[in-house]
């Protein structure tokens, strides 16, 4: 038994198929058999006593998620993009059952990254912004989606007691505030809860970052603890200590 997770499940409904030498222009959408495709991976799951997670991120039509969830394909729901169209954080218990919850994504900033901008910076290294105002624009965001956070977790109870969030928004993420965030997301219904192992540790670093190639190391960063290490981590049990109380 055990778990799959299936990277762009769109590919199971159509892909973008462009005639080799000629331009994308020139490309259509190619129609997959999805229902036995859908079909084929039920069995397979059954065969194999796995449950099967179904990248869902981006533009996707209600028709698919209807034909997933149908099928007992889990949804993917990032603490990240889970926003209303208000812009503010969905409440923990608007996460749908049927669902694997996370706050990020080897493809996003770490927790820690996120909170300190760390994926900003490099991303401005690496020349992702056209100037200096796009970046500046992009890190007036980032304080602003952090403020937002706050006022999640405190609707939710899960703030720090006796901590200023003005004072938290300007300060390197501490321990007490990852646990809240993943509280946060722990209170969720959805039937299963991930955290990564960059989050356990407390790691600034993201893992791979999309649209490079050459000019950032994916997929090659070390963690700074060993597994050994990991396990005697104040940062991790405390952690996980966390999680166990929101998440019984």
């Amino acid at each position: 038994g055990g778990a799959i997770r299936l990277d762009h499940v769109m590919a199971l409904f159509r892909l973008f198929w462009i005639p080799r030498g000629l331009p994308p222009s020139a490309g259509a959408y190619v129609q997959y058999p999805w229902d036995d495709l859908l079909g084929i991976l039920a069995l397979e799951s059954v065969r194999h006593r796995a449950v099967i997670v179904g990248e869902d991120l981006g533009t996707v039509p209600d028709f698919v998620r209807d034909k997933l969830g149908a099928a007992g394909v889990l949804s993917y729901r990032v603490f990240y993009f889970e926003r209303g169209d208000d812009g503010e954080w969905k409440r923990p218990a608007m996460y749908p059952r049927q669902a694997l919850a996370v706050v990020t994504t080897h493809d996003l900033p770490t927790l820690a990254g996120f909170w300190d901008g760390e994926d900003l910076r490099v991303r401005e290294r690496l020349g992702f912004y056209p100037d200096e105002t796009a970046y500046c624009r992009v890190v007036e965001e980032r304080q602003r989606d952090k403020a937002g956070i706050a006022r999640a977790l405190q609707h939710e109870g899960v703030w720090l007691p006796g901590v200023d969030n003005a004072v938290a928004l300007h300060q390197p993420l501490s321990s007490d505030l990852a646990g809240a965030i993943h509280a946060y997301v722990a209170r969720s219904p959805s039937s299963f809860m991930l955290v990564t192992l960059e989050d356990l540790v407390g790691d600034a670093t993201q893992v791979n970052l999309p649209g490079t190639l050459d000019s950032y190391p994916n997929w090659s960063h070390k963690t700074p603890l060993t597994l050994d290490e990991v396990k005697t981590s104040s940062h991790a049990r405390q952690l996980a200590r966390t999680l166990s109380k929101a998440r019984p």
